[in-house]
């Protein structure tokens, strides 16, 4: 893997039915990949908000397609980002399946409201660490995640399957 490089997510295009347009992903995923020479493209990131649109079962298509039109050019990156630690691990346990290279993982906001403690947040990351085998890319982006403070984020980024921080 060439590093430092692009983490490229594709949006995520929608047909008027709201439905999701795969032609049009995989033109772009081609795109990222040939033409952007992206180091990793991001399945399903949390940049376009997909898991807020879109069911658990469209969510897992996305996934699945994605992952294929990236064919194994350059590393995949899942994001199975969720609240629900238990729908997050599924999600983690179908990407490695799938022969994803890496989970984005964002730092999750309580599910049940407020801001994380730093013991939730690593709590949080362990308890996927532990399901799967694949690396994770600790991903901060306050608003759709917590708001992790300098301090924190060095912590997390000590864990032993953190691999990546974006």
């Amino acid at each position: 893997m060439k590093t430092p490089g692009l983490v490229v997510p594709p949006l995520t295009p929608f047909k008027e039915d709201l439905t999701v347009d795969f032609d049009v992903l995989q033109r772009e995923v081609d795109y990222i990949v040939e033409d952007c020479e992206a180091m990793m493209v991001s399945a399903a990131g949390v940049e376009t908000t997909e898991y807020h649109f879109l069911s658990l079962e469209a969510r897992c298509e996305l996934i699945r397609r994605t992952v294929e039109f990236v064919d194994g050019r350059v590393p995949a990156v899942v994001g199975v980002s969720h609240a629900n630690v238990n729908t997050a691990i599924e999600l983690s346990q179908m990407a490695q399946d799938l022969g994803a290279h890496a989970l984005q993982i964002l730092a999750p906001l309580r599910p049940f409201g407020g801001a994380p403690t730093l013991d939730d947040l690593v709590a949080y990351y362990d308890a996927i660490s532990v399901e799967t085998d694949l690396p994770i890319m600790l991903y901060l982006n306050p608003g759709p995640g917590a708001d992790v403070n300098p301090a924190w984020a060095l912590e997390l980024a000590k864990l032993d399957r953190v691999k990546y921080v974006k």
